[in-house]
Protein backbone atom coordinates (compact mmCIF):
# COMPACT_ATOMS: atom_id res chain seq x y z
CA UNK A 1 0.00 0.00 0.00
CA UNK A 2 2.77 2.34 0.73
CA UNK A 3 4.06 1.72 -2.76
CA UNK A 4 0.69 2.47 -4.19
CA UNK A 5 0.37 5.77 -2.32
CA UNK A 6 3.86 6.79 -3.45
CA UNK A 7 2.92 6.08 -7.02
CA UNK A 8 -0.46 7.81 -6.80
CA UNK A 9 -0.46 11.33 -8.15
CA UNK A 10 -0.57 13.97 -5.52
CA UNK A 11 -3.99 15.30 -4.85
CA UNK A 12 -4.69 18.88 -5.54
CA UNK A 13 -4.69 20.91 -2.40
CA UNK A 14 -6.97 23.83 -3.22
CA UNK A 15 -6.29 25.92 -0.11
CA UNK A 16 -2.54 25.73 -0.83
CA UNK A 17 -3.13 26.79 -4.44
CA UNK A 18 -5.29 29.70 -3.26
CA UNK A 19 -2.56 30.76 -0.82
CA UNK A 20 0.10 30.42 -3.50
CA UNK A 21 -1.97 32.44 -5.97
CA UNK A 22 -2.61 35.09 -3.31
CA UNK A 23 1.13 35.34 -2.69
CA UNK A 24 1.75 35.70 -6.42
CA UNK A 25 -0.89 38.44 -6.61
CA UNK A 26 0.69 40.23 -3.63
CA UNK A 27 4.13 39.93 -5.21
CA UNK A 28 2.80 41.27 -8.52
CA UNK A 29 1.10 44.19 -6.72
CA UNK A 30 4.37 45.07 -4.97
CA UNK A 31 6.14 44.89 -8.30
CA UNK A 32 3.41 47.06 -9.80
CA UNK A 33 3.85 49.63 -7.00
CA UNK A 34 7.61 49.61 -7.54
CA UNK A 35 7.15 50.01 -11.29
CA UNK A 36 4.59 52.78 -10.74
CA UNK A 37 7.07 54.64 -8.50
CA UNK A 38 9.78 54.20 -11.12
CA UNK A 39 7.38 55.45 -13.80
CA UNK A 40 6.51 58.53 -11.72
CA UNK A 41 10.18 59.18 -11.05
CA UNK A 42 11.04 58.80 -14.74
CA UNK A 43 8.21 61.15 -15.71
CA UNK A 44 9.59 63.72 -13.24
CA UNK A 45 13.08 63.28 -14.65
CA UNK A 46 11.72 63.67 -18.18
CA UNK A 47 9.94 66.91 -17.22
CA UNK A 48 13.15 68.24 -15.64
CA UNK A 49 15.10 67.19 -18.75
CA UNK A 50 12.65 69.07 -20.96
CA UNK A 51 13.06 72.08 -18.68
CA UNK A 52 16.83 71.74 -19.10
CA UNK A 53 16.55 71.57 -22.88
CA UNK A 54 14.27 74.64 -22.99
CA UNK A 55 16.46 76.55 -20.55
CA UNK A 56 19.62 75.59 -22.40
CA UNK A 57 18.20 76.72 -25.76
CA UNK A 58 16.87 79.94 -24.21
CA UNK A 59 20.18 80.77 -22.54
CA UNK A 60 22.19 79.93 -25.67
CA UNK A 61 20.05 82.38 -27.62
CA UNK A 62 20.15 85.06 -24.91
CA UNK A 63 23.88 84.71 -24.35
CA UNK A 64 24.60 84.79 -28.09
CA UNK A 65 22.65 88.04 -28.39
CA UNK A 66 24.37 89.49 -25.33
CA UNK A 67 27.80 88.55 -26.67
CA UNK A 68 27.04 90.21 -30.01
CA UNK A 69 25.96 93.40 -28.22
CA UNK A 70 29.02 93.33 -25.97
CA UNK A 71 31.40 92.71 -28.87
CA UNK A 72 29.89 95.69 -30.71
CA UNK A 73 30.30 97.80 -27.56
CA UNK A 74 33.92 96.68 -27.18
CA UNK A 75 34.62 97.78 -30.75
CA UNK A 76 32.98 101.17 -30.18
CA UNK A 77 34.81 101.65 -26.90
CA UNK A 78 38.14 100.78 -28.53
CA UNK A 79 37.51 103.37 -31.26
CA UNK A 80 36.55 105.92 -28.59
CA UNK A 81 39.69 105.08 -26.62
CA UNK A 82 41.87 105.55 -29.71
CA UNK A 83 40.22 108.92 -30.35
CA UNK A 84 40.74 110.01 -26.73
CA UNK A 85 44.40 108.93 -26.82
CA UNK A 86 44.91 110.85 -30.06
CA UNK A 87 43.39 114.00 -28.52
CA UNK A 88 45.47 113.58 -25.38
CA UNK A 89 48.69 113.33 -27.40
CA UNK A 90 47.75 116.38 -29.52
CA UNK A 91 46.82 118.44 -26.46
CA UNK A 92 49.98 117.43 -24.60
CA UNK A 93 52.11 118.54 -27.57
CA UNK A 94 50.18 121.82 -27.94
CA UNK A 95 50.39 122.49 -24.21
CA UNK A 96 54.14 122.01 -24.34
CA UNK A 97 54.44 124.43 -27.31
CA UNK A 98 52.24 127.06 -25.62
CA UNK A 99 54.19 126.68 -22.37
CA UNK A 100 57.50 127.20 -24.20
CA UNK A 101 56.45 130.70 -25.26
CA UNK A 102 58.61 132.97 -23.14
CA UNK A 103 58.32 136.66 -23.94
CA UNK A 104 61.25 137.49 -21.68
CA UNK A 105 63.67 135.59 -23.90
CA UNK A 106 62.66 137.37 -27.11
CA UNK A 107 65.19 139.62 -28.79
CA UNK A 108 63.96 143.19 -29.10
CA UNK A 109 65.04 143.33 -32.75
CA UNK A 110 62.99 140.22 -33.66
CA UNK A 111 59.97 140.98 -31.47
CA UNK A 112 57.59 141.17 -34.47
CA UNK A 113 58.76 137.79 -35.77
CA UNK A 114 58.67 136.18 -32.27
CA UNK A 115 55.20 137.60 -31.60
CA UNK A 116 53.88 136.31 -34.93
CA UNK A 117 55.32 132.85 -34.22
CA UNK A 118 53.87 132.83 -30.70
CA UNK A 119 50.45 133.94 -32.01
CA UNK A 120 50.62 131.22 -34.70
CA UNK A 121 51.26 128.60 -31.98
CA UNK A 122 48.35 129.91 -29.86
CA UNK A 123 46.04 130.09 -32.91
CA UNK A 124 46.95 126.55 -33.97
CA UNK A 125 46.33 125.32 -30.38
CA UNK A 126 42.97 127.17 -30.27
CA UNK A 127 41.90 125.82 -33.70
CA UNK A 128 42.88 122.25 -32.76
CA UNK A 129 41.16 122.58 -29.40
CA UNK A 130 37.94 123.98 -30.93
CA UNK A 131 37.86 121.30 -33.62
CA UNK A 132 38.38 118.56 -31.05
CA UNK A 133 36.02 120.09 -28.48
CA UNK A 134 32.91 119.06 -30.45
CA UNK A 135 34.21 115.53 -30.85
CA UNK A 136 35.10 115.37 -27.15
CA UNK A 137 31.66 116.69 -26.16
CA UNK A 138 29.96 114.15 -28.43
CA UNK A 139 32.16 111.42 -27.03
CA UNK A 140 31.40 112.43 -23.44
CA UNK A 141 27.67 112.81 -24.09
CA UNK A 142 27.52 109.50 -25.85
CA UNK A 143 29.12 107.74 -22.92
CA UNK A 144 26.64 109.14 -20.39
CA UNK A 145 23.56 108.50 -22.48
CA UNK A 146 24.53 105.19 -24.03
CA UNK A 147 23.20 102.11 -22.31
CA UNK A 148 24.18 98.59 -23.10
CA UNK A 149 20.85 96.84 -23.44
CA UNK A 150 20.56 93.04 -23.05
CA UNK A 151 17.29 91.12 -23.61
CA UNK A 152 15.80 89.08 -20.68
CA UNK A 153 15.47 85.33 -20.93
CA UNK A 154 12.22 84.71 -22.32
CA UNK A 155 9.87 83.52 -19.68
CA UNK A 156 7.94 80.43 -20.66
CA UNK A 157 4.44 81.57 -21.59
CA UNK A 158 2.73 78.43 -20.31
CA UNK A 159 2.82 79.57 -16.66
CA UNK A 160 1.75 82.94 -15.20
CA UNK A 161 4.68 84.73 -13.53
CA UNK A 162 3.47 88.19 -12.50
CA UNK A 163 1.09 88.69 -9.56
CA UNK A 164 -1.60 90.13 -11.84
CA UNK A 165 -1.47 87.06 -14.06
CA UNK A 166 -1.69 84.78 -11.02
CA UNK A 167 -4.67 86.75 -9.69
CA UNK A 168 -6.41 86.57 -13.05
CA UNK A 169 -5.75 82.84 -13.37
CA UNK A 170 -7.05 82.27 -9.83
CA UNK A 171 -10.14 84.34 -10.52
CA UNK A 172 -11.02 82.33 -13.62
CA UNK A 173 -10.19 79.09 -11.83
CA UNK A 174 -12.56 79.79 -8.92
CA UNK A 175 -15.28 81.57 -10.91
CA UNK A 176 -17.19 78.42 -12.02
CA UNK A 177 -17.43 76.90 -8.50
CA UNK A 178 -18.52 80.26 -7.03
CA UNK A 179 -21.20 80.66 -9.71
CA UNK A 180 -22.35 77.10 -9.07
CA UNK A 181 -22.67 77.74 -5.31
CA UNK A 182 -24.60 80.96 -5.97
CA UNK A 183 -26.92 79.16 -8.37
CA UNK A 184 -27.54 76.42 -5.79
CA UNK A 185 -28.31 79.02 -3.12
CA UNK A 186 -30.82 80.72 -5.41
CA UNK A 187 -32.43 77.37 -6.21
CA UNK A 188 -32.65 76.50 -2.50
CA UNK A 189 -34.34 79.83 -1.75
CA UNK A 190 -36.82 79.25 -4.54
CA UNK A 191 -37.55 75.75 -3.30
CA UNK A 192 -38.11 77.01 0.27
CA UNK A 193 -40.83 79.33 -0.94
CA UNK A 194 -42.79 76.51 -2.55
Amino acid sequence: MKEKSAQEPEKLNLPDLVDETSEKISRLRRQQEILQKQKTELEGLNARRQELVRGQAEMKLSLSGALAVLEREVGELQRSLQLVESFREQFAGLQEEVSRIDEESWDAADIKKELNQALAVVDRARRTYNEARGKIAALSCGEREREITLEAPAVPTDLPRRPAELLQAGFFFFLPPVLLVLLLLVLLRLLERF
